[in-house]
């Protein structure tokens, strides 16, 4: 009874939207965007699985070097690093170099944003 209401008011709908012809070239247009996309899927598809094959070649390799390693007995030693503070003169030089780096950069994003709005690109 409840699919019948349904059905009704659906009917009831479609009867009252205008009758609107199509362009001549709907079909192949539709038909054509279709086959893109599915070509579009079909290489994304693709990268993922080069993206995966060259994760599992990594770590296949990087397995087999650890598996080699515990095998031969080669232990690795770590190298003992040091970290220690530079000279304050040092540290304000490349705080200066790395102040004027980041103006500069946001300076470029700012002409950047300008230029954008002055000269839009067209969307293809």
């Amino acid at each position: 009874m409840m699919e019948q209401m349904e059905k009704d008011r659906l009917k009831d709908l479609f009867a009252r939207l205008p009758d609107k012809s199509l362009s001549a070239g709907f079909q192949s247009l539709l038909m054509e965007r279709i086959r893109q996309e599915a070509l579009l899927r079909a290489e994304h598809r693709k990268e993922r699985l080069n993206l995966l094959g060259i994760g599992a070649l990594i770590i296949s390799l990087l397995g087999a070097l650890a598996g080699l390693f515990f095998f031969l007995g080669i232990s690795w030693q770590w190298p003992q690093w040091r970290i220690s503070l530079p000279e304050m003169s040092t540290f304000l030089f490349y705080a200066y170099i790395g102040a004027l780096a980041f103006v500069l950069w946001m300076a470029d994003a700012a002409f950047r944003r300008y230029y954008d709005k002055k000269h839009p690109r067209e969307s293809t």
